[in-house]
């Protein structure tokens, strides 16, 4: 249920959605507000071998509900840096990292990113907050990068990040929520 309910969509949000949706390549000088355990447990499923899901809506979307047990595993560490090496290549103007303040050790990785951006060249900052998806979307910069819903139906312009990165590392794990629906309607006609 967890599943279809993450995966599946009204025609008219499906439409809304892809509207706003902004490629990978379209970050080159935009500044980007990132969903950061959003984008990073969308990466860490894939690192981990678990079932992503390529939604009705275009997003990749992972179902295993890492979220809070992320911060724990060497794959966040790993995720970040993917996803730090992506969005250099990409080119943005700016681009601001925002965690939950209420998971674990969220300073401590806002902390890494921020020394890791420094490393690798990429100007940007990172922050422990309290509300993360609604902070990613107030902050009222550029493109928003986040799978979640929520997130997604309220910003202006979003990016499927996550999903383009696991696209590249780990496309054999995004299953197409349509094909398995047009597949399991076909096995019930059949019957």
């Amino acid at each position: 249920r967890n599943i279809l309910y993450r995966t599946v969509f009204a025609e008219d949000d499906v439409e809304e959605r892809k509207r706003k949706t902004a490629s990978p390549d379209e970050l080159e000088g935009e500044r980007v507000a990132v969903d950061g355990y959003n984008v990073l447990s969308t990466i860490a499923s894939s690192l981990l071998g678990l079932p992503l899901f390529l939604s009705l809506d275009g997003f990749v979307r992972d179902v295993s509900s890492l979220f809070g047990k992320l911060t724990k595993h060497y794959a966040i560490y790993t995720s970040l840096v993917l996803l730090l090496v992506s969005l250099s290549r990409l080119g943005p103007e700016l681009v601001e990292v925002f965690y939950d303040a209420q998971v674990s050790k969220s300073g401590l990785l806002a902390l890494f990113t921020r020394t890791a951006m420094k490393r690798i060249g990429l100007e940007g900052k990172a922050y422990a907050v309290r509300r993360a998806d609604k902070v990613t979307i107030l902050s009222g910069r550029g493109i928003v990068a986040s799978s979640d819903s929520v997130v997604i139906s309220k910003a202006d312009r979003i990016v499927d990040l996550g999903g383009a990165i696991v696209s590249e590392v780990a496309p054999e794990l995004v299953l197409e929520i349509g094909s398995l629906l047009r597949e399991s309607r076909t096995r019930d006609i059949v019957r």
